[in-house]
This record gives structure tokens, C-alpha cells and sequence, in this order.
């Protein structure tokens, strides 16, 4: 690609472009350069991005980095190009040499209006980051209320341990909005969180990443205790995994004279989560949190 093609397409000089030799304008990038496509979609040049396609420019084609127009023009939040991009057959589903998707970038850069265009489009949402993360987890985490919405009110797949993480994201990080939203649309979040209590706690057994598995642990009892309670037969399980797997906590219990051979619902949920609470030091946050999210309809 010639520097004149460059710095057209990034000054949106349509006449420029249209003068220049018609291979120029298809001609691949260098080793460590973009497009001349790329350069227009970045900064938002629409009639020139249409031109240079119309001319036989490749819309997918990618950089050093792996990355197309489409994400170049997503990352730098150029509504227009993408839309252009879109109506051209860009690729949804490329992915850059970091393993992110168009999808991912939006999000990560707070395109929320272009994150909905992807969408809308039929973007897949799963695994779109390096780390596998559904596009609902990483809306949550980002605080981004519009995305999150538009997930679930578009019924995108999402499967109920993910929907599960997405609430506990929330949670964690006070979404109450959020949390609100996901309890109203996917109910099943809490009871996936119920259904793997057991299994987290069980896995304390390994010395490595204890603490991080019990937090986990409470976090789950704490969407049980307020959106699904567990039935005593479960309770029970859990009083049983806690005193074989944190002795030095039963011992403080007894030490304080309560019962560690607790009959009964009630006795066995106070057992339960004071052994959590006095063992790790239960986050006061988690519970209150989800409480305040289901008594505030309206949160601002």
C-alpha cells in the first residue's frame, strides 16, 4: 500500500482515493501495516470505507495483529464504518492474535451502541475473549446495564452456570440493576449456584486455592439463603463436609459452646454459615447486596 493511499484513507480524501491506481487500493498490507480499509473505518470515514470496498477491497482482511476493519473501526468507536462494514458481510466472528472478537472489543472499549449492533447482527456470544468468557459475564462485570439487557431480552444462549456467574459477577460487584435483571429473567442462576454449593465446598480438600474456593462457597450460600433455600436433607450434607474439612473451626465453635451437632433446619443454616463466617471471615457485603437489590425495584 502506498503512503498516499494511507493518508487518504486516513484523511478521508475520497478524491484522493478515487485517483489512485485500483490495485493499489487491493493491494495487501505490510508486514507491520493495516489496510487502507482499516485506516478509513478507524476514523470514520463511511463514503471512503464504501468506496474502497466497492473497489475490491477485502473487508476482512487482517493486520500484523490479526485484527479487520471491523475491529479497528470498534475500537475506536466509529458507529458509521461499522454499520457499513456490517451491511458488507464483515466477519462477526474473527478473532485478533489475543483471541478477542468484535464483540469483545466493543464491550471492553464501552461501545454500547455498536456491542448492540454486533448483536443484533448475530454475533456469537460465547468464548469471546481469550479466557472463554461469554459476552454476558463480561457485560456484567463492566457494569454495562443496555448490554445485559438486550442479552436477555434477545434470549441469546446463555447456559445456567454461566448465567450463575453473571449473577455472582453482579453481586460482587453491586450491580444492583443488574442483579435485578437477571433474577427477573433467569431464576435458574440461583438455583445452579445451589446446586454447586457442595461440589466448591468439597473441594477445599485441596490445600492450593482453599480460600478462594470457600469464598466461592459463600457467595453461593448466600443466593440460597435469600433466592433459593436448600432443603434440609442438603443442609445436613453440608454440615457433615464442613466438619470434616475444617476441624480447626469446629474446634473454635465448641470452644464457644454452640452445638456442632445440630438437629434441625434452623439450627443446621445457623451451624453452616457461622462455620463459613468464622473460617474465612464471610464477606458482609454479598448477602446485604442481593437483599437490596430484590427490595429496590426501582434502582437509580
Amino acid at each position: 500500500m502506498s503512503v498516499e493511499l494511507r493518508d487518504a484513507a486516513k484523511k478521508g480524501d475520497l478524491e484522493a482515493v478515487k485517483v489512485l491506481p485500483s490495485n493499489d487500493a487491493q493491494s495487501r498490507p505490510k508486514a507491520r501495516g493495516k489496510m487502507a480499509l482499516a485506516y478509513a473505518a478507524e476514523n470514520g470515514h463511511a463514503k471512503v470505507v464504501e468506496f474502497l470496498i466497492r473497489s475490491g477491497s477485502p473487508v476482512d482482511e487482517r493486520d500484523q495483529r490479526g485484527r479487520t476493519a471491523l475491529m479497528h473501526a470498534t475500537g475506536k468507536h466509529q458507529s458509521a464504518t461499522v454499520a457499513i462494514l456490517l451491511a458488507h458481510g464483515a466477519s462477526l466472528n474473527v478473532r485478533d492474535t489475543a483471541g478477542w472478537t468484535p464483540l469483545c472489543l466493543a464491550l471492553m472499549m464501552k461501545s454500547t451502541d455498536i456491542a448492540v449492533s454486533l448483536i443484533d447482527a448475530g454475533v456469537g456470544c460465547q468464548a469471546v475473549n481469550d479466557k472463554g468468557d461469554h459476552a454476558l459475564v463480561i457485560a456484567v462485570w463492566l457494569g454495562n446495564q443496555e448490554v445485559v439487557q438486550t442479552l436477555l431480552d434477545r434470549s441469546v444462549p446463555v447456559d445456567g452456570q454461566t448465567a450463575y456467574k453473571a449473577l455472582a459477577t453482579a453481586i460482587h460487584w453491586k450491580h444492583l440493576r443488574i442483579v435485578q435483571s437477571l433474577l427477573h429473567s433467569r431464576p435458574d442462576a440461583a438455583r445452579e449456584g445451589e446446586r454447586h454449593l457442595s461440589l466448591f465446598l468439597k473441594q477445599t480438600l485441596s490445600a492450593e486455592g482453599e480460600r478462594h474456593e470457600r469464598q466461592r462457597g459463600e457467595t453461593k450460600l448466600a443466593l440460597m439463603e435469600i433466592a433459593a433455600p436448600p432443603t434440609d436433607a442438603e443442609l445436613a450434607d453440608l454440615v457433615r463436609i464442613l466438619k470434616k474439612h475444617l476441624p480447626e473451626s469446629l474446634s473454635w465453635l465448641r470452644k464457644h459452646g454452640m452445638d456442632v451437632n445440630p438437629k434441625g433446619r434452623e439450627a443446621r443454616g445457623a451451624f453452616v454459615k457461622t462455620m463459613l463466617r468464622e473460617d474465612v471471615s464471610l464477606p458482609a457485603r454479598i448477602a446485604p447486596v442481593l437483599q437490596e437489590a430484590m427490595n429496590k425495584p426501582n434502582v437509580p
